[in-house]
């Protein structure tokens, strides 16, 4: 779930070029394991 939530984010040209010019992928890595754990099940809670 997380690799195809990150590929989602990266297909935005923008988010990319974001990443390539500043040399930081830390918001994208935040808001993909934000958007994995939000369509996970919480059966266990």
């Amino acid at each position: 779930l997380l690799p195809k939530t990150v590929a989602s984010i990266l297909a935005v040209p923008e988010t990319r070029e974001y990443i390539l010019s500043h040399h930081d992928a830390s918001e994208v890595l935040r808001d993909a394991f934000y958007q994995t754990e939000a369509a996970m099940s919480h059966e266990y809670e």
